[in-house]
């Protein structure tokens, strides 16, 4: 309901920069991005997995005992939730600011 869309799924992700998360609002628009498989060169290709994504939740969560433990939650299409929840299991991720 927050999102404005009633088919929004919320997918929790761990941030590869914890100090992103500390930019971050309730109610900001990103895109998420990760790393595209294969490219180990100095100049990686980023993939964009989701696009206008709503943060939900942006604070630390309570009883964490680094920054590392920082869950972000995201509001994100059904498709797009899918694929940002399945990377975040293998790949590092981070955020953009709309």
């Amino acid at each position: 309901a927050a999102t404005g869309n009633p088919d929004a799924r919320v997918v929790p992700i761990r941030l590869a920069d914890a100090g992103v998360g500390d930019l971050l609002r309730e109610g900001d628009l990103v895109d998420v991005l990760t790393v595209a498989p294969g490219s180990g060169d100095l100049s990686p290709n980023a993939q964009v997995l989701a696009t206008g994504a709503t943060v939900v939740l942006a604070h630390s969560a309570e009883g964490a005992r680094d920054q590392r433990e920082r869950v972000v939650l995201l509001a994100l299409a059904p498709d797009q939730a899918t694929a940002v929840a399945a990377a975040s299991l293998v790949s590092a991720l981070t955020v953009t600011l709309h």
